[in-house]
């Protein structure tokens, strides 16, 4: 009895393994088509800092400063946003129909969220234009990495 029981957890285990490695081979494939960049703008120890009206005109995660530089075969958009200071942000791209979504933000177990200060971040998107797309929308949602 013991040694069937050990050969259904030794199959469990091992099918388990082979669905997670089936599903990051997936998620690399989907990914290979863009590429995300993310830069913190601020810089405590340089004395680069925001202004109070830039902190009251653009804080809660809403993007400003877009912009879009176009080749022959990719996109690079990319945008400005303001949050807590000491937040490590990540990015994804998603294709739903002929709608583009680019979607960033910070893990909710980041220690440095609701920190009291504030920073400038820069999200940077690299498009390949193997996927077609006639409209892009930037939303920022928690990630979980």
């Amino acid at each position: 009895m013991k040694t069937i029981s050990y050969v259904v957890v030794l199959w469990t285990i091992y099918a388990t393994i082979i669905s997670c490695t089936a599903r990051v081979a997936q998620s690399k494939r989907d990914d290979s088509w863009y590429k995300v960049q993310f830069q913190p703008l601020c810089d405590e120890e340089k004395g680069i800092f925001l202004s109070k009206e830039k902190i009251i005109r653009y804080h809660s995660y809403n993007p400003y400063d877009t912009t879009q530089i176009d080749s022959k075969d990719s996109l690079i958009f990319a945008f400005n946003f303001i949050s807590d200071c000491s937040l490590t942000f990540s990015g994804r791209a998603e294709l739903k129909g002929d709608t583009l979504t680019l979607k960033y933000g910070f893990s909710p177990l980041d220690s440095a969220a609701g920190s009291d200060c504030f920073c400038e971040y820069r999200m940077k998107y690299r498009l390949s234009k193997k996927r077609m797309w006639s409209s892009i929308r930037v939303r920022y949602q928690r990630l979980i990495e």
